[in-house]
This record gives structure tokens, sequence and C-alpha cells, in this order.
């Protein structure tokens, strides 16, 4: 089943608020809670880079993303976050992320979030692939 944009969303939610929040945990206490703030604002911007892939996805002839270009989503999605917080002040940053502490955080939780979808969520969520990523089948 190809996922629907209330599918992706609900997917996102699910996996920053559960394997985001307990990857980010060690670094947040060892460079500082604000980096629980920083895996919000990505997956904030996540959400909205949600509804530019299901646009392209459109175009597709099978409405989805193959698992390399996720891959790669990915990795613009943390570039982005860190882009736009050298040109806005968000608070808690006021200014660029320390690079030293985001980068760790965000590879090893987005390492972990992308795995858990290429096998974990299947198997604890079984509905999950059937109804359009959609993680809470009444959602």
């Amino acid at each position: 089943m190809t996922p629907e944009l209330s599918g992706r969303f609900q997917t996102r939610l699910f996996l920053f608020s559960t394997v985001g929040a307990l990857a980010t945990l060690p670094f947040a206490i060892g460079f500082g809670a604000n980096l629980y703030a920083g895996l919000y604002y990505v997956g904030a911007l996540g959400f909205a880079w949600d509804c530019v892939y299901h646009q392209i996805t459109l175009f597709r002839w099978d409405r989805d993303w193959p698992s390399s270009i996720a891959f790669l989503a990915g990795i613009w999605e943390g570039a982005s976050f860190y882009g736009l917080t050298t040109f806005a002040d968000l608070p808690p940053f006021h200014g660029a992320v320390r690079a030293g502490a985001y980068w760790p955080m965000y590879v090893v939780t987005f390492l972990a979030m992308y795995l858990t979808v290429q096998g974990p969520i299947r198997v604890l969520v079984p509905h999950w692939r059937w109804n359009g990523g959609r993680v809470f089948e009444k959602w």
C-alpha cells in the first residue's frame, strides 16, 4: 500500500515521539536539553516536507518512494533545518545550532527512525503497511 499523506503524518509523529525521543535522550543529557527543541523543529519541518514529498510522488507511477530516496530525503531534512537555524532566530537556539551537538544527534536519531520504518514498525504495527502508513487504524 502506498503511504497516504495522513499516514505519513502519523508515522512521522509516532516515530519522533517514540524512537526519536529515546534516541535523542543521551545527546540531550550530554549536550543540553535544547536538542529536544531541535528534534521538535525537525519534526515540524518534516510535516511541511511531507506535503512536498506527497505532491512529488503523485508524478510517480507507483506513487511511492524507494527506500534510497527516503534516505536521501532524511539527509536533506537535517541539512535544511541546520541551514534554517543560521538564517532564522529560532528559540532556544538564537543562531546556528552547534554542529558538534546537532549532527551526531541527528544522524543517530535519523538512522534509528529510518531503520524502524524498514523493519520493526512492520512487525509492531502490522496494519501500518496496508493502511496507507497510518499507525492508528481509526485516525
